[in-house]
């Protein structure tokens, strides 16, 4: 089936093929780093892309003219290298996928009425590990949720300044006009790492998230573009 095609399971909405939500059933869930503020991005509608590491055969002899990507049916791509499938994309393009939050950031438990039932539920809650852990939450329980627009393959250092904002990275006047980066809790406290471009404040946020030395690796990444629609 042809990528613009659709079989009753999806449907156009503003130029878009998206998946119909009675066929969207097996949500999937996604997570962002809290620690670095990712999510609150998210929500706030900073952050459109997320870069994912492909667990490719890093080998420095594979470039970019022995890798593809493949877009296939209902929105599902596929990494080849020399024409043969070797990674499938964890999301789909035109699929929702709902933004995984603890539960104690959920549920509002100021709107029961009851002092008992509050103490009661939270209780409950208390005793899954979900509460406070984002790990374990069901994805159908999750207010928000973003939609895959677009899937590219890459090498992590193929991004762009304009790219390296839209992963989150900006501007603190406040703190200095002339330099980007991203805040994160250390301690307790709020601390800001700032660099001159916002490739080299990427670089340092990716390596805190994932490793000391990612960059440098420059693994093969998904991209996956998307909105807040939720």
């Amino acid at each position: 089936m042809a990528q613009g095609a659709h079989d009753g399971r999806y449907e156009r909405q503003q130029g878009e093929i998206i998946l119909n939500s009675k066929d969207n059933k097996c949500m999937q869930k996604i997570m962002f780093n809290d620690m670095y503020g990712l999510t609150k991005a998210v929500l706030e509608g900073r952050k459109t892309q997320t870069r994912r590491i492909a667990g490719y055969c890093d080998s420095p002899d594979i470039t970019a003219k022995d890798v593809s990507l493949y877009k296939g049916d209902f929105g599902s791509c596929f990494c080849h290298l020399k024409k043969v499938i070797h990674k499938e994309a964890a999301f789909r393009i035109g699929h929702n996928i709902a933004v995984a939050q603890p539960y104690k950031d959920v549920f509002d438990f100021t709107s029961e009425t009851s002092d008992e039932m509050v103490l009661l539920k939270r209780s409950c809650l208390r005793s899954f590990k979900a509460y406070n852990n984002k790990m374990f939450v069901f994805a159908s329980k999750m207010p928000h949720r973003i939609r895959i627009t677009d899937i590219r393959f890459e090498r992590l250092q193929d991004i762009s300044d304009n790219d390296c904002l839209a992963e989150g990275i900006q501007k603190y006047p406040d703190v200095h006009s002339h330099m980007w980066g991203f805040s994160y809790i250390r301690r307790g406290a709020l601390s800001f790492e700032l660099s001159t471009t916002p490739r080299e404040a990427y670089a340092k946020m990716i390596d805190k998230i994932c490793g000391k030395g990612t960059w440098e690796k420059n693994p093969f990444v998904f991209v996956y573009e998307f909105r807040l629609v939720k």
